[in-house]
């Protein structure tokens, strides 16, 4: 029964004497108090039944309306964090190397448990106590019979069986005191016996149980400081492993900012669980990021809770609000994760961040989960650090940057991120300057080969950099194909171009032209550039009329240099004589 009930049955006689049955029942929350009377005792329970049925009644129909409030506080408290999540980024601080530390020493915590049971083993362990000594009980004092000598009186001379009888009494008093001479002795001989086993028995198990105490002890102290060697050791493992790993991240090493961004994104707190996979690819300065975003068949959907007609019912967001929800949510976790990668003091080596969002939801035309890119952004650091976050639009600012995303993220469309890498694609190379040693006497056409690529890589990078596009030098091969990959950003004109350099003397044929043409088919890429110190004949020019390829010359390339403040010439005669005298 409900502890705010309180109830009592009694009897009562009325004026024509008969029984009525009472109940006195009383609720003390509701401060309700009822006398229920009647003849029929069942008639006066079921009263008392049905009252405070209806008191539960109320009960329950007060914590369904406190449940329901407290709910809706909750989900308001959620979509209050969800609208902050940019915000609580910029004040977020995710010690990266310190949390993998935590992580990494929680594989101690197995040891460390095991460390502390064997001290806690070894204080209970109590050193056998020593026996007592052996006591060896002193014997009697052996009667004398010259001790019992009967002294003889003046009358003995009168009456000599005085004597006699003298003697005699003595004789027996010897005897009596001889007797128990040996009594004691028999006894004393006794306890002494007993008491010598009792202490070689003692010393026996003594000498067993210390024997026990010192192996015990000694197995539990050689664990234990196989434990603290084998604990101190991998402790020291992993502050080694740390120290390494933070210089490889100060050094610029690829793997080691992956590892160490991907960190970062997952040690990030969000007010929503997720599963937050992401795929990092570093080359040269650029951060390419394939990062898994919230789903929109599990994101938070909820305005509040109502308790209306004795139930609780959960209001769902109208798909106009919901589609705002979901869309700013993503927008921010973007924008939040790519600051958080310039904002951290160990990443200045990333200069460039391309940032993939994608979702896995259900396909409500096939009935199938599927995974696809939704929004697709490429920026760079004097971008974001020029921004303020705390005052921007999400998706305003999104598209300032020259994302790429549908008009509305929630309907889950498909688009082509603006840059991919295949991490088992090992062609890009380090690439190094070139412009630097160049003056008005560089020959271009006399230039080594792998350095004419490095310069063309260069300064495209110059070209495209201005609209945050990025330029990669493939591994050096001499064979035709691909030199280097630039990535322009720009929605309508962009995308993956590939481009060739062909440091020649004499006029470049129409069948590097249809190579170009292939490769750019096989790269998926959306344009060709090829470059070259000399010409192209006007079957090249034909050739690629129609095609999404840009033919360079030595005059567009000195053009091109001069516009990014390079001097250099271009003398094919002399080129040639420098390659016959090789």
């Amino acid at each position: 029964m409900d502890n705010n009930v309180v109830l009592s049955y009694y009897e009562e006689y009325t004026r024509d004497y008969r029984i009525r049955y009472v109940a006195d029942v009383m609720h003390i929350k509701y401060a309700e108090h009822k006398i229920i009377k009647d003849y029929d005792q069942s008639i006066v329970r079921q009263k008392v039944d049905k009252l405070i049925e209806k008191w539960k009644e109320m009960d329950n129909k007060e914590k369904n309306a406190k449940f329901a409030h407290n709910k809706t506080l909750e989900i308001k408290k959620l979509n209050h964090e969800i609208e902050n999540i940019l915000l609580d980024g910029l004040v977020q601080n995710v010690d990266v190397f310190a949390r993998y530390q935590k992580n990494a020493e929680a594989d101690l915590s197995e040891l460390d448990v095991s460390i502390k049971n064997t001290k806690y083993a070894i204080g209970k362990l109590r050193e056998p106590f020593v026996p007592r000594d052996c006591v060896n009980h002193e014997f009697p004092v052996k009667p004398l019979q010259s001790d019992f000598v009967a002294k003889y009186r003046l009358i003995y001379k009168v009456l000599p069986f005085l004597k006699s009888i003298a003697d005699s009494a003595k004789r027996k008093e010897f005897e009596r005191a001889y007797q128990i001479y040996e009594c004691h002795c028999s006894d004393i001989y006794k306890l002494n016996l007993a008491e010598k086993k009792r202490y070689e028995k003692e010393i026996a198990k003594y000498l067993d149980d210390s024997l026990k105490y010192e192996q015990e002890k000694d197995q539990l102290t050689t664990k234990l400081q196989k434990d603290e060697r084998e604990y101190s050791r991998r402790k020291q493992e992993i502050q080694h492993g740390i120290k390494a790993f933070k210089a490889d991240v100060i050094n610029g090493k690829k793997d080691a900012i992956e590892k160490y961004c991907s960190l970062l994104l997952e040690y990030s707190t969000y007010p929503i669980e997720y599963d937050k996979n992401c795929i990092l690819t570093y080359n040269q300065d650029l951060l390419i990021v394939d990062y898994s975003l919230p789903s929109v068949d599990t994101f938070p959907s909820l305005v509040e809770m109502k308790f209306t007609k004795g139930q609780c019912i959960s209001v769902q967001m109208t798909e106009k609000v919901f589609s705002k929800h979901y869309d700013d949510a993503l927008y921010r976790i973007v924008l939040r994760s790519i600051y958080e990668i310039f904002a951290d003091k160990y990443l200045s080596p990333v200069h460039s961040v391309a940032f993939n969002g994608w979702v896995t939801a259900l396909n409500k035309a096939n009935g199938k989960m599927e995974t696809s890119c939704i929004l697709s952004i490429k920026t760079n650091r004097e971008q974001i650090v020029d921004i303020d976050f705390m005052n921007v639009n999400p998706k305003a600012c999104f598209k300032s940057l020259k994302g790429i995303a549908s008009s509305q993220l929630f309907t889950i469309t498909a688009i082509q991120p603006i840059v991919t890498f295949n991490k088992s694609d090992k062609r890009f190379i380090e690439h190094y300057d070139i412009s630097a040693k160049m003056d008005n006497s560089t020959n271009l056409a006399s230039m080594h080969w792998e350095d004419f690529e490095h310069l063309i890589r260069e300064l495209f990078e110059k070209e495209f950099s201005k609209n945050g596009g990025e330029v990669k030098v493939t591994q050096a091969s001499r064979d035709g194909g691909v030199d280097a990959v630039a990535f322009d950003p720009d929605p309508i004109r962009g995308g993956k171009i590939v481009i060739q350099a062909k440091r020649y003397t004499n006029t470049v044929g129409v069948s590097a032209v249809r190579d170009l043409y292939g490769t750019v088919l096989n790269e998926g890429a959306t344009k060709g550039i090829l470059v070259t110190t000399s010409d192209y004949g006007g079957d090249s020019y034909e050739f690629a009329k129609d095609k999404p390829i840009t033919l360079m010359n030595g005059a567009n390339l000195l053009y091109l240099l001069e516009k990014h403040g390079q001097h250099a010439r271009i003398d094919i005669n002399e080129a040639r004589k420098l390659m016959s005298n090789e």
